[in-house]
C-alpha cells in the first residue's frame, strides 16, 4: 500500500480523526495543533512538518519561504519536547517543505 502524506494549519480535530481513521499519519503543522489535537485524543504516531532555517538570501524574493515563516516545527524546540514527553507519541515522519516561487514569477516564466 502506497503511503500517503497529509498537512494543513487549517485541520480541525475531526479531519485528523478521519486522516487517521483511513491509516494517514497527519503531518502537524505547529505545536497548537499537536496540543489541541492531544489534549482530545491520544495517538501513538504523528508526523511533523519541520521548519527549516535554511539561508535563502538570492532567493526569499522570488519564493514564499522566508526566515520568518510562521510553518513547521522546530525538532528541537522545547515545547515539542514537552508535548512528546506528556503524550508519549513518536516522529514517524517528517515533511520539509523549504518553499515555492510565488505566484507572479511563474506567470513572468511562461508569458
Amino acid at each position: 500500500m502506497p503511503n500517503i502524506f497529509a498537512t494543513s494549519p487549517g485541520f480541525t480535530n475531526t479531519d485528523i480523526d478521519d486522516l487517521y481513521e483511513n491509516n494517514i499519519i497527519p503531518d502537524f503543522n505547529n505545536i497548537s495543533q499537536i496540543s489541541n489535537y492531544f489534549s482530545v485524543k491520544k495517538r501513538e504516531f504523528i508526523g511533523v512538518r519541520v521548519y527549516c532555517s535554511v539561508p535563502l538570501d538570492d532567493f526569499e524574493s522570488q519564493t514564499t519561504y522566508t526566515k520568518n515563516s510562521r510553518f513547521g516545527i522546530r525538532l528541537d524546540s522545547e515545547e515539542l519536547m514537552k508535548l512528546k514527553e506528556k503524550y508519549r507519541f513518536k516522529i514517524k515522519q517528517i515533511h520539509l517543505h523549504i518553499g515555492e516561487m510565488r505566484n507572479s514569477t511563474v506567470i513572468k516564466k511562461v508569458t
